[in-house]
Protein backbone atom coordinates (compact mmCIF):
# COMPACT_ATOMS: atom_id res chain seq x y z
CA UNK A 1 0.00 0.00 0.00
CA UNK A 2 2.92 2.37 0.65
CA UNK A 3 4.30 1.88 -2.84
CA UNK A 4 0.87 2.45 -4.30
CA UNK A 5 0.72 6.16 -2.52
CA UNK A 6 4.51 6.43 -3.84
CA UNK A 7 3.38 5.65 -7.47
CA UNK A 8 0.94 8.29 -7.13
CA UNK A 9 2.80 10.72 -5.75
CA UNK A 10 5.22 10.35 -9.02
CA UNK A 11 2.69 10.46 -11.01
CA UNK A 12 1.35 13.67 -9.76
CA UNK A 13 5.06 14.75 -9.76
CA UNK A 14 5.58 14.08 -14.04
CA UNK A 15 1.77 15.63 -14.57
CA UNK A 16 3.25 18.93 -13.09
CA UNK A 17 6.02 19.37 -15.16
CA UNK A 18 4.74 20.24 -17.71
CA UNK A 19 6.56 18.82 -20.93
CA UNK A 20 5.18 17.23 -23.85
CA UNK A 21 7.67 14.00 -22.94
CA UNK A 22 6.43 14.03 -19.10
CA UNK A 23 2.80 14.17 -20.49
CA UNK A 24 3.33 11.06 -21.76
CA UNK A 25 4.87 9.04 -18.73
CA UNK A 26 2.41 11.12 -16.91
CA UNK A 27 -0.31 9.43 -18.64
CA UNK A 28 1.66 6.19 -18.49
CA UNK A 29 2.29 6.17 -14.78
CA UNK A 30 -1.49 6.61 -14.46
CA UNK A 31 -2.60 3.90 -15.99
CA UNK A 32 0.05 2.32 -14.55
CA UNK A 33 -0.72 3.71 -10.73
CA UNK A 34 -4.78 3.18 -11.46
CA UNK A 35 -3.72 -0.63 -11.79
CA UNK A 36 -1.48 -1.07 -8.96
CA UNK A 37 -3.96 0.67 -6.87
CA UNK A 38 -6.67 -1.63 -7.77
CA UNK A 39 -4.78 -4.30 -7.93
CA UNK A 40 -3.63 -3.55 -3.88
CA UNK A 41 -7.35 -3.02 -3.04
CA UNK A 42 -8.62 -6.55 -4.32
CA UNK A 43 -5.54 -8.09 -2.75
CA UNK A 44 -6.52 -7.10 0.60
CA UNK A 45 -9.95 -7.57 0.12
CA UNK A 46 -9.43 -11.03 -0.75
CA UNK A 47 -7.49 -11.75 2.22
CA UNK A 48 -9.60 -10.92 4.02
CA UNK A 49 -12.28 -12.65 2.18
CA UNK A 50 -10.43 -16.31 2.38
CA UNK A 51 -8.97 -15.63 5.61
CA UNK A 52 -12.59 -14.92 6.97
CA UNK A 53 -13.32 -17.87 5.27
CA UNK A 54 -11.43 -20.44 6.75
CA UNK A 55 -12.11 -18.70 10.66
CA UNK A 56 -15.98 -19.04 9.98
CA UNK A 57 -15.25 -23.19 9.23
CA UNK A 58 -12.94 -23.37 11.99
CA UNK A 59 -15.38 -22.00 14.43
CA UNK A 60 -18.43 -24.45 12.96
CA UNK A 61 -16.05 -27.55 12.83
CA UNK A 62 -14.59 -27.27 16.11
CA UNK A 63 -18.02 -25.85 17.94
CA UNK A 64 -16.49 -22.27 18.92
CA UNK A 65 -17.63 -19.65 20.06
CA UNK A 66 -19.39 -17.83 17.04
CA UNK A 67 -19.12 -14.12 18.27
CA UNK A 68 -16.06 -13.04 16.06
CA UNK A 69 -17.68 -14.17 12.53
CA UNK A 70 -20.03 -10.63 13.48
CA UNK A 71 -16.74 -8.64 13.58
CA UNK A 72 -14.98 -10.86 10.99
CA UNK A 73 -18.11 -10.11 8.18
CA UNK A 74 -17.78 -6.63 9.59
CA UNK A 75 -14.13 -6.14 8.59
CA UNK A 76 -14.86 -7.35 5.67
CA UNK A 77 -17.79 -4.79 4.84
CA UNK A 78 -15.67 -2.09 5.61
CA UNK A 79 -12.67 -3.43 3.25
CA UNK A 80 -15.28 -3.92 0.43
CA UNK A 81 -16.51 -0.34 1.21
CA UNK A 82 -12.71 1.00 1.00
CA UNK A 83 -12.72 -0.46 -1.86
CA UNK A 84 -15.22 0.83 -3.82
CA UNK A 85 -14.33 4.89 -2.63
CA UNK A 86 -10.69 4.22 -3.76
CA UNK A 87 -12.24 2.43 -6.95
CA UNK A 88 -14.67 5.52 -7.57
CA UNK A 89 -11.79 8.35 -6.88
CA UNK A 90 -9.65 6.71 -9.79
CA UNK A 91 -12.32 6.28 -12.10
CA UNK A 92 -12.83 10.02 -11.39
CA UNK A 93 -9.36 10.77 -11.74
CA UNK A 94 -9.09 8.67 -14.45
CA UNK A 95 -11.95 10.88 -16.36
CA UNK A 96 -10.68 13.76 -15.90
CA UNK A 97 -7.67 13.02 -17.05
CA UNK A 98 -8.90 12.11 -20.07
CA UNK A 99 -11.01 14.82 -20.64
CA UNK A 100 -7.96 16.86 -20.25
CA UNK A 101 -5.67 14.96 -22.17
CA UNK A 102 -8.05 15.06 -24.75
CA UNK A 103 -9.03 18.94 -25.34
CA UNK A 104 -6.70 20.76 -22.81
CA UNK A 105 -9.49 22.01 -20.84
CA UNK A 106 -10.56 21.79 -17.28
CA UNK A 107 -7.31 21.00 -15.71
CA UNK A 108 -8.61 21.85 -12.22
CA UNK A 109 -10.81 19.23 -12.10
CA UNK A 110 -8.22 17.17 -12.82
CA UNK A 111 -5.98 18.40 -10.05
CA UNK A 112 -8.51 18.13 -7.35
CA UNK A 113 -9.52 14.84 -8.90
CA UNK A 114 -6.12 13.78 -8.30
CA UNK A 115 -5.31 15.33 -4.96
CA UNK A 116 -8.60 14.02 -3.18
CA UNK A 117 -8.11 10.53 -4.46
CA UNK A 118 -4.73 11.13 -2.58
CA UNK A 119 -5.91 11.97 0.41
CA UNK A 120 -8.49 8.90 -0.33
CA UNK A 121 -5.66 6.71 -0.80
CA UNK A 122 -3.81 7.65 2.63
CA UNK A 123 -6.90 7.47 4.57
CA UNK A 124 -7.84 4.08 3.11
CA UNK A 125 -4.27 2.83 3.70
CA UNK A 126 -4.61 3.99 7.57
CA UNK A 127 -8.09 2.67 7.43
CA UNK A 128 -7.41 -0.65 5.45
CA UNK A 129 -4.06 -1.28 7.76
CA UNK A 130 -5.47 -0.89 11.08
CA UNK A 131 -8.64 -3.51 9.98
CA UNK A 132 -6.28 -5.80 9.01
CA UNK A 133 -4.00 -5.80 11.83
CA UNK A 134 -7.30 -6.10 13.88
CA UNK A 135 -8.63 -9.20 11.41
CA UNK A 136 -5.12 -10.93 12.06
CA UNK A 137 -5.18 -10.89 15.85
CA UNK A 138 -8.45 -11.90 15.36
CA UNK A 139 -7.54 -15.08 13.04
CA UNK A 140 -4.78 -15.69 15.15
CA UNK A 141 -7.25 -16.07 18.60
CA UNK A 142 -9.73 -18.20 16.57
CA UNK A 143 -7.29 -20.30 14.88
CA UNK A 144 -5.24 -21.19 18.05
CA UNK A 145 -8.62 -21.83 20.11
CA UNK A 146 -9.38 -23.83 16.98
CA UNK A 147 -5.44 -25.86 16.93
CA UNK A 148 -6.35 -26.51 21.34
CA UNK A 149 -9.29 -28.18 19.80
CA UNK A 150 -7.87 -30.29 17.27
CA UNK A 151 -5.07 -31.47 20.28
CA UNK A 152 -7.32 -32.64 22.42
CA UNK A 153 -9.66 -34.27 19.52
CA UNK A 154 -6.77 -36.06 18.83
CA UNK A 155 -5.35 -37.01 22.27
CA UNK A 156 -8.99 -38.10 23.27
CA UNK A 157 -9.45 -42.46 23.01
CA UNK A 158 -11.72 -43.61 19.47
CA UNK A 159 -14.94 -43.99 20.54
CA UNK A 160 -16.35 -47.39 21.29
CA UNK A 161 -18.17 -49.50 18.83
Amino acid sequence: MIGNLIVLAATAVIGLAQERVNADMHVALAVFSLLVSCFVQVVAVMYVSVSAKAVTQAIHLAKLDTSPVERLRATKRSMVHALGLVVAGVVAVTATGAVYWQSGERLAWHLAASGALFVLHVAAFYREFNLIVEHAALVSQVMASYAEHASRRRAAPPPKV
